[in-house]
């Protein structure tokens, strides 16, 4: 069973290459399974105002809850395929992001998540990450500051290593939206990540 993940910042196109190369590999007869990403459930399910510290917590919890589950997907090696949007390491950073922005008051959680963060890195098999680009949305300015983005590739690159494989955006902001064909042919026909045939 492969674990992929996908990471990087905001509107760069993970959420819809999820949903593409999930499609591809059913076409493809495999057992797939998608994780959506945690903040969006949250978001989904609770009004503002948002309790940011709160937000994190069951963010937290609910990821913890995550790895342990495909820990043992893995192990009875239920489906083929389990595609993850965002790692582990992208909700350390975002709590940090949200406490350099003056959203949060206490990031001590942080220290208690080693053992988490451990166990994600045995669980992917592969880190998708999106190459460099400038978010074009007011929204996500702070994205766009040079310190966060290097915070941001340092931690993934520091924690997850040699399971990084590199591609360029998709790029979901509202100025520039893809196709749902260009997106196609960029993941779907170009043999994405070389896993036409997986052995069950």
């Amino acid at each position: 069973m492969k674990v992929i993940v996908f990471s990087w910042i905001s509107r760069t196109g993970k959420t819809t290459a999820i949903n593409e190369v999930g499609e591809y590999f059913v076409q493809k007869g495999n057992r797939v399974k998608i994780y959506e990403e945690t903040a969006r459930i949250y978001l989904n399910n609770h009004q503002d105002p948002i309790d940011r510290q709160d937000m994190h917590k069951w963010i937290i919890q609910n990821e913890k809850e995550r790895l342990n589950e495909i820990s043992q997907l893995k192990e009875k090696n239920e489906f083929d395929i389990i595609l993850i949007d965002r790692t582990f390491v992208d909700t350390i950073v975002y709590i940090y992001r949200n406490y350099l922005l003056g959203y949060l008051s206490d990031i001590s959680i942080i220290n208690e998540l080693n053992t988490s963060v451990s166990l994600s890195n045995e669980l992917y098999d592969d880190i998708v990450f999106f190459d460099e680009m400038i978010i074009q949305d007011d929204l996500f300015d702070d994205y766009n500051n040079p310190e966060m983005k290097a915070i941001f590739k340092y931690s993934i690159q520091k924690i997850y290593q040699q399971k990084i494989q590199h591609y360029p955006t998709t790029n979901t902001s509202k100025k520039y939206t893809k196709t749902y064909d260009k997106c196609r042919r960029f993941l779907g026909e170009r043999n994405v990540f070389g896993y036409r045939e997986i052995n069950r």
